[in-house]
């Protein structure tokens, strides 16, 4: 739909079977500890801070190498950061860290982005009073914003239900939840890409044979002009489906860069 890990408090790097925890559970660890005492002297500990939407960009804790599979921010220690409340709600919803790993996810994540990007771009947008290199940076990511918006906004997973499991399943190992959702996501859009081109190779066969059948069939043609309809119809199919594949495999790159842009102007590195 080629694109930071991070890790929230509320996800530990353990296997993956143990990084769903409850924010209910997070907070009762949090009353427990709070009642514990330092060096046995009674003194209680400091409370800790909830985990808040506009508070994420202070609960990353690592942040990996961007590799060829990841859509997110570049490699950058990002703790301690100033982030705007629109981006602290993107980086909070980029992955659907706080989600189940299904297929249902994955879909239901993607049919979101568009206006995930789109809130982004509002939100930014309407803070536009600042002067110099942060109004130039905000403007940036507005432009950037929109154009993911729209490109997200056009991109349909036609992918099958079994094949976004596989896929699943295939990076069950990965120890890091963001670094799982990172590739799962890459590998779905890549994966609807061939499949999509592989659909259209057989719905213009079809359409290309019914077309030369049609013209074998109403006009008396001798065996060259046969073969020139047949020809002409197999070239017509190739030169169709190059142009769907260059032109999704296009789209798939641009969104791709935009992304890896869009999160280098919020990490402060372009």
């Amino acid at each position: 739909m080629s694109h930071f890990e991070t890790s929230y408090s509320a996800v530990v790097s353990d296997r993956f079977s143990n990084r769903y925890i409850s924010p209910y559970c997070i907070m009762s660890h949090r009353r427990r500890d709070q009642g514990r005492t330092r060096g046995g002297r009674g003194q209680p500990q400091r409370p800790v801070a909830p985990i808040s939407p506009d508070g994420v960009a202070e609960q990353v804790q690592q942040v990996g190498e961007s590799g060829p599979f990841q859509r997110g921010l570049a490699a950058a220690v990002l703790l301690g950061r100033s982030f705007t409340p629109a981006e602290n709600r993107y980086l909070y919803h980029r992955l659907p860290m706080r989600q189940p790993p299904t297929a249902r996810t994955v879909l239901g994540h993607f049919s979101e982005l568009p206006a995930l990007y789109r809130s982004l771009a509002d939100g930014t947008r309407s803070g536009l009073d600042t002067e110099g290199r942060e109004r130039e940076r905000a403007e940036r990511l507005v432009a950037l914003a929109d154009v993911l918006a729209r490109g997200y906004g056009e991109l349909v997973v036609c992918l099958p239900v079994q094949r976004i499991e596989d896929i699943i399943r295939r990076n069950m190992g990965e120890n890091r939840i963001s670094k799982f959702w990172e590739k799962v996501l890459e590998e779905v859009e890549i994966e609807n890409l061939r499949y999509i081109v592989s659909c259209s190779w057989v719905a213009l066969f079809i359409v290309q044979l019914s077309q030369a059948s049609s013209i074998l069939a109403k006009a008396s043609l001798t065996d060259n002009e046969q073969v020139l309809v047949i020809t002409s119809a197999g070239l017509a199919l190739l030169w169709a489906v190059v142009v769907t594949s260059e032109g999704l495999t296009f789209a798939h790159e641009k969104r791709r860069q935009d992304d890896r842009y869009l999160n280098g102007i919020i990490a402060r590195e372009l």
